[in-house]
């Protein structure tokens, strides 16, 4: 590519184009795909602003695939609202209709707070009521292993040790590292100002 793309502006051309072309070859994808799952899960960003991220899970030529949809903003925490996320998600980034999400959706997999997995008013139970009521849930796997291993450590003393030396060398690192930056804003400023002109862009 040469040194054309070392300016941000191409930069953000280039992702904005590789962005355009996957949506077309997902949207295309999910069209023709007989049965869906959906995947979700949300954390608050660096601004405190609770971010729900969707995926999905289909076929195509007998091979499975599992492709980001997009990142949501949710307005606040509850089933509600996480569920509209994710239906924007699916309907306005994944060119989806309602109608297609009754369907061809048959398996949503969340983790197991019950503001997903309730079958009264989670994100679970309001999606069997207003889409699809034959649909399956399926705790996550990779949460399910962080329970099991959570509770390892609450049982042996040894693995209890581990994590506490892993936690106290993880807690050193980061105070140098805070350390260093807050020293290097002290001299030159550089590291506040910066930070205040992202502040700006944000607001």
């Amino acid at each position: 590519m040469g040194t054309h793309y070392y300016s941000p502006h191409h930069t953000k051309e280039l992702m904005s184009i590789i962005s355009e072309i996957e949506k077309k070859d997902l949207r295309e994808d999910l069209k023709v795909a007989r049965f869906l799952s959906i995947m979700a899960d949300g954390s608050n960003d660096k601004g405190v602003i609770e971010q729900e991220v969707i995926r999905v899970r289909y076929t195509k030529k007998g091979r499975a695939y599992d492709k980001f949809v997009s990142l949501e903003r949710v307005v606040n925490g509850t089933a509600k609202y996480v569920l509209q996320s994710i239906l924007d998600s699916l309907v306005i980034t994944g060119g989806l209709t309602i109608e297609d999400l009754k369907k061809k959706v048959v398996c949503l997999n969340f983790d197991g707070a019950s503001v997903m997995q309730s079958s009264l008013n989670g994100v679970v139970g309001l999606f069997k009521t207003k889409v699809n009521s034959d649909c399956i849930f399926i705790h996550c796997v990779c949460h399910n292993l962080e329970l099991a291993i959570g509770d390892a450590y609450k049982q042996d003393d040894w693995l209890k040790h581990c994590n506490e030396v892993l936690g106290s060398v993880f807690k050193l690192y980061l105070k140098e590292v805070v350390d260093k930056i807050m020293d290097s804003s002290a001299s030159d400023g550089s590291f506040l100002s910066a930070s205040d002109n992202e502040s700006e862009k944000c607001l």
